[in-house]
């Protein structure tokens, strides 16, 4: 029954029913809870409407905002693959190296730079165990092979550098809003004739930042596609930059999901110091007790060394990297359009760091990964 409504008789079988008065009171208890919620779930915008950031200066945001970031240890999941230790070194703007180890075991370790990739590979899972390289061009189906994840590497680095691949121009901006729902996202839709960009960025401290983006395809007939995201979680301060907890990339199309949630990130490190300097046993810190299948038979010393633990590993050092945002100094709190860089990453740095090409260490070369395809 409705409020302030009294059933006389058995509680099985009613008799009568008579309407008692609504307490003056209890009027006015659903609009305050209603207010009260809606101030819980919604953020206000940090803007006036005379000063709403303009679309072409967030989506220049996009852009990689560091020259470099070196992660020293992460924790990476995938939907195929048992969790695993990472690290890398990602530096604009096509440059990547990683290892991935299982309870103190090679997995897996990859570069590439804008001459090529190389591979090494040792789990029993996936290719054959060996050392693989091939073009720049083969990077994207290299690591689809390694991760089910399509994307080149230009567009690959800059995700993990803070920004995030435009579609192709000319596009229009279909719609741009500030979302309420809390933490609060400024959200810029784009077109262009066969794809679909929604980007949302957050204001983290007089600055804004990237948090989400996603594309569709668009098909001549039928529903959009989605096709990737990213998104950067928990984005807070780590040192002179905004870094996220956590980058999540996923790929319906491969039914895939990629979760890393960083322990140690520097901004903008000294690449020659990380090339140069060696780690003290940094992977024997992780006893891999937590991590799912950590059976060392995961991995095969197949067509390699006696020795499992990737050369690269040397080039990752604690204490390599010198802290540093190349970000310029925080915008007027009265004015939350997007800071210019002062000091753009280098789009074509030069001579290629060692950290960047990977030796084979034994392991028996198998060429292209992607050959042929």
């Amino acid at each position: 029954m409705g409020n302030g409504a009294q059933i006389e008789g058995s509680c099985c079988y009613s008799t009568k029913v008579t309407q008692q008065p609504r307490p003056r009171s209890c009027r006015w208890h659903a609009p305050i809870l209603f207010i009260g919620l809606w101030a819980i779930a919604c953020a206000s915008a940090p803007y006036d409407r005379s000063n709403a950031p303009q679309a072409p200066d967030l989506l220049s945001l996009t852009k990689a905002r560091f020259d470099a970031v070196q992660v020293n240890r992460a924790k990476l999941r995938h939907n195929f693959l048992p969790r695993v230790e990472l690290m890398y070194v990602a530096q604009a703007p096509a440059r990547f190296v990683a290892t991935a180890q299982l309870a103190g075991n090679e997995l897996f370790s990859v570069a590439v730079n804008e001459q090529g990739y190389t591979m090494r590979y040792l789990a029993n899972r996936g290719p054959t165990p060996g050392f693989y390289s091939g073009p720049a061009t083969s990077w994207s189906c290299a690591l689809d092979r390694l991760l089910r994840f399509s994307m080149g590497s230009e567009d690959f680095v800059r995700l993990l550098l803070g920004g995030a691949p435009l579609i192709a121009a000319p596009f229009r901006v279909t719609s741009h809003r500030w979302e309420r729902r809390r933490p609060g996202h400024e959200v810029i839709r784009i077109e262009n004739e066969t794809m679909r960009q929604e980007i949302r960025f957050r204001w983290i401290e007089n600055q804004w930042w990237l948090a989400t983006a996603s594309t569709w395809m668009l098909p001549q007939h039928g529903q959009p596609q989605l096709r990737w995201t990213v998104e950067h979680v928990g984005l807070r301060r780590v040192g002179g930059a905004i870094l996220p907890e956590r980058t999540i990339l996923s790929q319906p199309g491969s039914k895939s999901r990629i979760h890393i949630a960083y322990e140690e990130q520097t901004v903008d490190p000294d690449i020659r110091s990380v090339t140069d300097e060696i780690s003290d046993d940094r992977w024997d810190e992780a006893d891999g007790d937590d991590w799912e299948d950590g059976d060392p038979a995961t991995t095969t010393t197949e067509g390699s060394p006696s020795h499992v633990v990737p050369s690269m590993e040397n080039t990752f050092s604690a204490g390599s990297a010198a802290a540093g945002s190349t970000m310029s100094p925080a915008a007027a709190t009265s004015a939350p359009h997007p800071a210019p860089r002062n000091d753009p990453p280098s789009q074509t740095p030069s001579p290629i760091p060692a950290i960047f090409k990977l030796l084979s260490d034994g392991l028996v070369p198998r060429g292209d990964l992607c050959e042929g395809r």
